[in-house]
């Protein structure tokens, strides 16, 4: 009875003393709350809010858990209250025991508010396609972070035995890590806050075990540090402190500047990181820029430079016939004039449309191209200024459209053929998930984000075989409707937009996954002989580079498949970032540039079908794993130029 009468003691007063960071991490959970109350409360279901779960707001979490667990081997000492707790009939190291448990609980309030939160939003907004509440994930989730919070709370505790050195000790080991990491990629296992790094799939979390190994050990040595510190506090006559104002003041210096050179090597490896590597040759001289030159037309006014006079002037003759034809595709009234500029996109793509106002290049397919980015104006004028961010928002069905418009000026009718067939490629894979094109954000991240362009252009043919032509000026009115919630994302956006509409979507995305399969059925021994190459990684020095291979050699006498690789320099890096090699099964493609993020490389191989790419999911492979060049026959290196950019 004693023994509990102790311990409780121990537990009441550890949580007066703990009391403001327990209520600090509570507001930081109501603030999540509130957050989440705030959108539509029905229409937020676990799809949607998975990515909250190792959201970045979770760094916070863990400086809030290394502060706490600084004071936990030294507070007793330094507030001499270590008498008291000796006098009680309980050992030092039970005490230890009891402080770790509830400053664990109080660190993990926060966490646990916003996974009940989501869990609650979710049983709110589930329906027949979200229904599933995927405990394992969660709790898989909840296991993750609790990790990385106890870690962050033990190196506290451990470091904190240095007290005003402390965060002078944090900013040197986190500049030291940061250049050894670019040295030696493998040690970013030691950064604690790579067990945030997780990629979502419906068969669990993928997180690098290495990592987890190795912080769990971290976490675990760091623990033994403080135990044997907060036993040993006390019988040491000289404690490790600073004092006196000049040696406070230097310091102070020195800690800022250390956390300083941590922030800004942070800063600048992540801006190197999304800088594009410069491809070799004579693409990386610097040419003075052409000067520009201008044509108007009924509906175009177009900027183009003057050494592509020719392209841009063919493009004009044709280009009102166009501007006409697309805009009685879409029901929409012909509108005002729109401003091309032609001297070309952003990087990976042919054009980029705004309201009024589009850019595009002037190389093939041209007229398909200007179709393309005039649907994109149309259907936002037609939407509305005011709400045409919520088309944009349905991404899919978005360029879908354009792209069904765009069908109509191709010139290799075939290229509809390759399309189709990359889908059916998918859809035999169970990859083709209408969640997925849903979400444009977990779309780029899993998948091609290309097949926004394929699968929107079937979904709106399906939409038009159901309901006919007149179904697409209806659809886009209904995004601009004052009716439709702004806040919603997502399923429940094409949901609520099409019911808005008059239109049954899962009418419609039975009619394209029916296509779809028959197309399949119609193909399936192209399908059959289509390789899945998989990606070894390859190591030459520092450079590291990826080397497809075909599993199932394809035979004699066929040729070898044209193969493509593309990188990303993070596993959220925009589509601007990509860089395209083409590749050959069995030699290494080096990506050059910075294309590593947190010891691993994000790559995704792919089989070229005519005009089109097959690709694989995304994968982020630690570099730890690469195999050495040389064990490699015909490896090339990272200087190779036989590589070339697509």
């Amino acid at each position: 009875m004693i023994f509990l009468e102790v311990n409780a003691a121990l537990l009441r007063k550890e949580l007066r003393d703990l009391l403001p960071w327990g209520i600090l991490g509570l507001a930081l959970g109501v603030s999540h709350i509130v957050e989440q109350a705030l959108t539509q409360l029905d229409l937020t279901p676990l799809g949607r809010t998975f990515y909250l779960l190792n959201d970045s707001h979770f760094i916070a979490y863990w400086f809030i858990a290394f502060a706490i667990g600084t004071g936990l081997a030294v507070r007793e000492h330094d507030d001499r209250t270590l008498g008291f707790l000796d006098g009680l009939p309980v050992s030092r190291s039970r005490v230890f025991v009891v402080k770790c448990c509830v400053m664990s609980v109080l660190v993990l309030v926060g966490p646990l508010i916003e996974l009940a939160t989501d869990v609650t939003m979710h049983w709110l907004a589930r329906g027949s396609l979200d229904h599933a509440l995927h405990a394992g994930l969660l709790l898989q989730a909840l296991a993750l972070q609790a990790l990385l919070l106890v870690n962050g709370l033990m190196l506290g505790a451990a470091l904190g035995r240095l007290r005003s050195l402390t965060w002078l000790a944090v900013g040197l080991a986190a500049t030291i890590l940061l250049l050894l990491v670019e040295r030696v990629p493998r040690a970013a296992v030691l950064n604690p806050l790579s067990l945030l790094y997780w990629q979502w799939s419906g068969a669990g979390i993928g997180v690098d075990a290495e990592t987890v190994r190795t912080q769990a050990a971290v976490t675990v040595v760091a623990a033994l540090v403080a135990w044997q510190g907060f036993v040993g506090a006390g019988k040491v006559r000289r404690q490790l402190n600073v004092k006196g104002p000049v040696t406070g003041a230097i310091v102070a210096v020195a800690t800022t500047a250390a956390l300083a050179a941590a922030v800004v090597l942070t800063v600048q490896r992540f801006v190197l990181q999304s800088t594009p590597a410069e491809p070799p040759g004579p693409s990386s001289y610097q040419f003075s820029p052409s000067p520009p030159a201008r044509v108007e037309t009924l509906h175009y006014r177009i900027s183009y430079p003057a050494h592509e006079a020719e392209a841009a002037l063919a493009l004009a003759a044709e280009a009102d016939a166009i501007f006409e034809q697309v805009h009685a595709l879409l029901g929409v009234p012909p509108g005002d004039p729109i401003d091309v500029d032609a001297s070309g996109s952003a990087p990976n793509t042919h054009g980029t449309a705004f309201l009024g106002r589009l850019r595009m290049t002037l190389e093939s397919e041209v007229a398909a191209v200007l179709a393309h980015e005039t649907a994109h104006v149309a259907a936002q004028r037609l939407a509305g200024a005011e709400r045409a961010w919520l088309w944009q928002a349905a991404d899919v069905l978005s360029e879908g459209l354009a792209s069904w418009v765009e069908t109509r000026f191709r010139v290799r009718a075939e290229r509809t053929d390759e399309r189709m067939l990359v889908l059916a490629a998918m859809h035999a894979r169970r990859e083709l998930v209408i969640e997925e094109l849903a979400e444009p954000n977990l779309l780029r991240t899993v998948r091609d984000e290309n097949v926004k362009y394929t699968a929107g252009e079937a979904l709106i043919a399906a939409l038009v075989r159901v309901y006919g032509e007149a179904a697409v000026p209806r659809l886009l009115q209904a995004f601009g409707d004052p009716r439709l919630p702004s806040d919603l994302r997502g399923l429940p956006l094409w949901q609520a937009t099409f019911q808005l509409a008059g239109f049954d979507l899962a009418a419609v995305t039975d009619e394209f996954y029916r296509s779809v399969a028959d197309y399949e059925a119609a193909h399936a021994d192209r399908l059959a002989a289509l390789p899945r190459p998989r990606v070894v990684l390859v190591r030459a020095g520092r450079a590291v580079g990826a080397m497809p291979v075909i599993d199932a050699p394809h035979g004699a006498e066929a040729p070898a498949p044209e193969l493509v690789m593309r990188f990303r320099p993070a596993p959220d890096s925009t589509f601007a970032e990509y860089r395209q090699l083409s590749a050959v099964a069995g030699r290494p493609v080096w990506p050059g540039g910075r294309s590593g993020f947190a010891g691993r490389v994000c790559v995704q191989p792919g089989v070229r079908v005519g005009a089109e790419v097959l690709y694989e999911p995304w994968t982020c492979l630690p570099t730890s794993d690469a195999i050495d060049a040389a064990d490699l026959e015909d490896a090339g290196g990272p200087d190779d130029e036989s590589q070339d950019e697509q």
